[in-house]
């Protein structure tokens, strides 16, 4: 792959005719940083929501620990 580089850029081609050149030949995932658009949308879509979706997990879990009522000393008293 250097090799091919290397060569394209003696033979006077710019860097982005380069690239060019491997996307068209191998894909977009050559560039191995896809554009933000289409289906692709969702490899930067996925970890966004997966993080706020652990977050409300969090946070109802801990407002459902806090909101239990506290165990008052006259309710450890046996016989009271």
């Amino acid at each position: 792959m250097r090799d091919v580089i290397r060569d394209q850029l003696r033979a006077g081609k710019t860097p982005d005719e380069v690239r060019a050149y491997f996307v068209a030949k191998y894909g977009e995932w050559i560039l191995l940083s896809p554009k933000a658009e289409g289906l692709n949308l969702v490899v930067y879509l996925v970890p966004v929501v997966a993080v706020l979706i652990g977050g409300l997990i969090v946070w109802r879990t801990v407002r459902r620990w806090t909101a239990l009522s506290p165990v008052t000393p006259s309710d450890d008293v046996p016989g009271s």
